[in-house]
């Protein structure tokens, strides 16, 4: 606690009005200390707090001393021992007193004190208000109010640090504890045993600026001002508990420090946010029983380390399982790290243990055909996940058959309810993937020349896919061909050119606008049994050959 002494002088003449202070009771406090202040006025009732009364200038009085001791901030106390003043006037009636609030004459002053200083016993009265008056009057020259001459001394404050979210130290048992810490306000109640606790919302930058103050019953202590200091270590972070299924390590730190981590070892990094919280994402799973190492570092100083390992989880989601195709004999996907995942298809049943970054793969043996259904979950530890059914799926390649000039329907293979569009030249056609597979578009009766160009989409869950192809010309069609005879018959795409081959010769010719063909050929060569093939070209399209036997 501090003892302050003062002596002030100043001059009076002309008087001011100051405010006044009342309703201080006296302060119990296990901490306290007295002022020891005497001030003397003249001129000025300026850092005395007097208050100016009605008749403080009526008949020329002149106060020429006033002047008081013990006094807190220029009041008059419980605790002051001496109040003189000094004037010469003699009232017109009456004589000069104090009284008390209730009009009670507490002293009878001489009317004349021409350079002497009369002094007055205390005790006064603590918020008593006294009036300097007449005894005949009503109204007033001057009047005080009396406060409690205890002192509340200055609180202490514990270090604080740049890690700490709570504030303690001594007071005043039942004092008001008023604090500021980096511009934020916090307030408390010194308990019975003269301790505080302030908890803080977040931890304050280094050589944040603190001030510290206590009040009881009206009178405040002189403010005690610090700054926030680095801590000699940092508090250990918290770590919240990591399950082999977390993809995340969360906890708390401090406000702006930099947490390290190390988890089956792989380094990490994250920061403690304004709320002390850290969040850091992991790369990936780690199994049960994976090292954990944390610490947290701020402004050079760090913190020691908390270890801990990764834990089995509550309950385990299901597995991850990769599409399954009717050209598949293995079945992969991703688990828990180390958990044995367990499958089941067409009443056989496989297992086996995802590796490190829980993937897995399970060797069927065989092939399975579509729609089979596959049955597979995992366990680890005892925990078992629930069960995720899947079916064996076509394997279905966007392929497009072959289009021919005669052709009625476009057909070929995709995606099961994939949706196919045809596109020839200004005519659109659709149609629907079946669920084994396959699709037919109905021409409708159009035909189209052979080169004609075509395209075809294919639009599922699995995207879109487009071929563009080319109609070729129709198979050729041969007639019957005898023994010895001298001319090959046939039909093909109108215009066409036509190759025939029997035996070793080649013969060609153009088809009519019917697409009729009749060629000349050597009888000798075509004997029983002889082989006859016809192919045609149109626009450099070939159509497949077509072949009868001589008979």
């Amino acid at each position: 606690m501090k003892k302050t002494t003062s002596s002030i002088l100043i001059g009076l003449t002309c008087v001011s009005l100051l405010s006044l202070s009342t309703g201080i009771q006296p302060v119990k406090a296990d901490v306290k200390g007295t002022v020891n202040q005497s001030q003397v006025i003249m001129d000025s009732l300026q850092n005395f707090n007097f208050t100016k009364g009605a008749d403080f200038n009526t008949g020329g009085t002149s106060f020429t001393k006033l002047q008081a001791n013990n006094l807190v901030n220029g009041n008059i106390t419980d605790k002051t021992t001496q109040i003189s003043f000094a004037y010469n006037l003699v009232p017109l009636v009456g004589s000069y007193v104090l009284k008390d609030s209730s009009g009670n004459i507490a002293y009878m002053l001489p009317n004349r004190l021409s350079g002497q200083i009369l002094t007055l016993s205390t005790p006064f009265k603590v918020g008593e208000t006294y009036h300097l008056s007449t005894s005949t009057s009503t109204s007033d020259y001057l009047s005080f109010t009396v406060i409690s001459g205890e002192v509340v001394g200055e609180p202490t404050i514990n270090k604080v640090t740049s890690q700490d979210k709570n504030i303690t130290g001594k007071g005043l048992s039942g004092a008001t504890i008023n604090l500021t810490i980096g511009g934020d306000n916090y307030t408390t109640t010194v308990d019975s045993s003269g301790n505080y606790s302030i908890s803080l919302n977040k931890t304050y930058d280094l050589n944040s600026a603190i001030t510290l103050y206590q009040e009881m019953n009206g009178v405040k202590s002189n403010v005690v001002k610090e700054t926030v200091v680095a801590p000699d270590k940092l508090s250990v972070p918290k770590l919240n508990t990591v399950t082999a299924t977390d993809k995340k390590v969360t906890g708390e730190g401090i406000a702006g420090a930099t947490v390290h981590l190390n988890i089956g070892g792989d380094d990490y990094t994250g920061t403690v946010d304004s709320s002390g919280n850290y969040s850091i994402s992991l790369n990936k799973l780690y199994a049960t029983n994976s090292a954990i190492a944390l610490y947290q570092e701020k402004d050079g100083i760090k913190s020691d380390t908390v270890t801990a390992k990764v834990v089995t989880p509550d309950k385990l989601d299901i597995p991850i399982v990769n599409k399954v195709t009717d050209k598949d004999t293995t079945v992969t996907g991703t688990a828990v790290p180390g958990a044995t995942v367990r499958l089941s298809i067409n009443g056989s049943n496989f297992h086996s243990v995802a590796s490190s970054n829980g993937e897995f793969s399970i060797n069927i043996g065989k092939t399975y055909s579509a729609n089979t259904l596959i049955e597979v979950y995992q366990e680890l530890n005892g925990v078992k996940s629930e069960t995720i059914e899947k079916y064996v799926q076509l394997t279905a390649n966007f392929i497009v058959d072959k289009i021919k000039s005669n052709a009625t329907s476009i057909t070929g293979s995709g995606r099961p309810n994939a949706k196919i569009s045809v596109q020839i030249q200004d005519q659109d056609f659709t149609g629907t993937v079946d669920g084994n597979g396959k699709f037919s578009i109905d021409l409708q009766g159009a035909k189209y020349k052979a080169g004609t160009n075509v395209t075809v989409t294919s639009v599922s869950s699995e995207g879109t896919e487009t071929k563009n192809i080319q109609i070729y010309p129709q198979d050729p069609v041969i007639g019957i061909v005898y023994a010895s005879d001298s001319d090959i018959r046939g039909v093909v795409d109108p215009d066409a050119t036509v190759t025939i081959t029997i035996g070793a010769e080649k013969y060609q010719t153009i088809a009519d606008s019917d697409g009729n063909f009749r060629q000349s050929v050597n009888p000798n060569i075509v004997v029983s049994g002889a082989r006859v093939t016809v192919y045609s070209n149109v626009d450099g399209y070939k159509s497949d050959e077509s072949d009868r036997t001589v008979i």
